[in-house]
């Protein structure tokens, strides 16, 4: 991919450095990082190098880890040998070890071992914008000249801040133009031990993990906030037991998809998470290591949906195959593979009782599935010219709601599949509906790029939901219904307040569209699935 900024850093860096990733690339900065960039049949080696080639300039996250890294070491000497730029980003207060100063012998540093790093991060916005333009404020033209290492001379760093006055002016009024002072060079210890490749044991890493935290929060990866710092999640009895919800950290990034990934659950258990998409194979990952334990192949094209059974001990996909499939758990074999659509299946969903699958199809119907024998016991024409998009139980399994190309969100009883009611918001085409838990109310996003919640019982608009500046494709609500989980085609998450109406957090870090959104069984980690290739894992506790 084109970029302009490779990222290195250690691996007990890799959260804040997606992070940095993350908020360069909302300002427009193309970053190239390992291991997302990498494609899973190149050679590790070779991409490095030719990603620092084309490369016009580096950020190093800088840290004791930093120092240790033998990878790290060979990227700055690689982006020293071709002429690179290397602005090394200091996330914890410790010197380079001799080997690396060597290299980073330059007298500006960025240190961002202080809050907030908001400020930080907009510095190094400013100083990345420099080195990639000309005087002329051109983009500058990418160069390779062995051994003449670049020094960066950035503009004024952000002063430091300290509790009194509050009254401090906001970033926005920032100055942006450098004066002719050049920020000092980073502090140095007295002892020789802080050259060494290793801190003392006894050194304390300077607040590593709530810097993690405010680098997810300040980022854009991790949330932005809206109205407050927090919003409520209640505990699934819905009434007592509230836990505060903060800003989440960095997202984990779960790599090893080629192509759009569309679709993904967690297990009954919250161990584990399935993945499917463009490339046909569903991953299992072990959400401890997020590593792949499982890759489950049988569709023969793009995976466009998953759903665990829990009762059952299955997995259901539907595929662009005309299939959907039920794995059995213990070892991922097929159980049915459920035939009867002329078109690609783009949604399922189980029953509460996981007795019967609901299927849509582009061929514009909704067909019903015994899951033990799987064969088909019903089927609705929902339209005859457009595709059904979604399919969603009604938490006691009587109704299901369908949504459609035609500008449709359709409630049907199951038991006769007659058509309860009709809720439309004109003729762009409905991408996804949700039932809430109580089943009072449902929500249908789709092309007008708004969430509507509707009466379940009479079909009446309740609010429109308007922020997201793409298609809506994915919406969940949350276990206690207070919440609502949005994804986009504008590459970001919502989070809703479903009493207000308003937005309380947008999180971004995707870098293309979001098809799926997934919540964990105890409600404290959202998945998302994206075109971008990736999985991200949102903490919410």
């Amino acid at each position: 991919m084109a970029h302009d900024v490779f990222i290195s850093y250690s691996k007990s860096d890799k959260p804040t450095a997606d992070a940095v990733c993350a908020y360069l690339e909302a300002h427009q900065i193309r970053c190239w990082i390992a291991p997302r960039d990498i494609l899973p049949s190149a050679d590790w080696g070779e991409s490095i190098i030719d990603a620092l080639a084309a490369a016009q300039a580096m950020v190093l996250v800088f840290s004791a880890g930093a120092n240790s890294s033998v990878q790290v070491k060979r990227e700055v000497e690689r982006a020293v040998h071709l002429g690179i730029p290397i602005i090394p980003l200091r996330i914890e207060d410790v010197a380079p070890t001799k080997s690396l100063e060597f290299f980073l012998s330059m007298p500006h540093w960025l240190d961002a071992f202080t809050e907030p790093m908001e400020r930080h991060l907009q510095y190094l916005v400013e100083v990345l914008q420099r080195v990639l333009t000309g005087p002329d404020g051109k983009p500058r033209k990418s160069t390779s000249v062995p051994y003449e290492a670049t020094l960066v001379t950035p503009p004024e760093p952000p002063a430091p801040i300290t509790p009194p006055p509050i009254a401090a002016p906001p970033i926005a009024d920032a100055p942006t133009v450098a004066p002719p002072t050049a920020p000092p060079p980073p502090p140095r210890s007295a002892s020789p031990p802080a050259f060494d490749p290793q801190p003392p044991v006894s050194a304390p890493k300077p607040k590593l993990l709530e810097r993690r935290e405010m680098l997810g929060v300040l980022a854009g990866i991790g949330v932005m906030a809206i109205g407050g710092s927090y919003f409520l999640l209640a505990g699934k009895g819905g009434s007592g037991g509230s836990a505060v919800v903060h800003m989440p950290p960095p997202p984990r990034t779960l790599t090893g998809h080629v192509g759009s990934v569309n679709a993904v659950a967690f297990s009954p258990d919250g161990k584990s998470l399935a993945s499917g998409g463009a490339d046909k194979i569903i991953r299992i990952w072990d959400l401890v290591t997020g590593t792949v334990t499982k890759s489950v192949m049988g569709h023969k094209d793009t995976v466009q949906c998953l759903a665990y059974a829990a009762a059952l001990n299955r997995l259901g996909s539907a595929s662009n195959d005309r299939t959907v499939r039920l794995w059995n758990l213990a070892d991922y074999s097929i159980t049915n593979t459920l035939f009867g659509h002329m078109d690609n299946v783009n949604f399922l969903a189980f029953n509460p009782s996981n007795s019967q699958v609901a299927s849509c199809s582009t061929d514009g119907t909704v067909k019903f599935w015994d899951t033990s024998s799987g064969s088909l016991q019903n089927s609705i024409t929902v339209d005859t010219k457009q595709l059904v998009t979604s399919v969603a139980y009604s938490p006691d399994g009587s109704k299901l709601a369908s949504s459609c190309g035609n500008g449709d969100a359709n409630i049907w009883d199951v038991a006769t599949q007659a058509k309860l009611l009709s809720a439309t918001t004109g003729n762009s085409a409905v991408q996804t509906v949700a039932f809430s838990p109580n089943g009072g109310q449902f929500a249908s996003a789709g092309n007008d790029k708004n969430i509507t919640l509707w009466d379940s019982a009479t079909g009446n608009k309740l609010m429109t939901l308007s922020g997201h500046t793409e298609i809506v494709e994915t919406v969940i609500f949350a276990a206690d219904g207070r919440t609502l989980f949005s994804g986009s085609d504008d590459k970001t998450i919502k989070i809703w307040d479903v009493a207000s109406g308003k937005a309380l957090f947008t999180l971004t870090g995707h870098t293309s569209a979001i098809y799926c959104l997934a919540l964990s069984p105890d409600g404290k980690t959202l998945a998302s699935a994206s075109t971008d290739q990736t999985v991200k894992l949102w903490d919410l506790s």
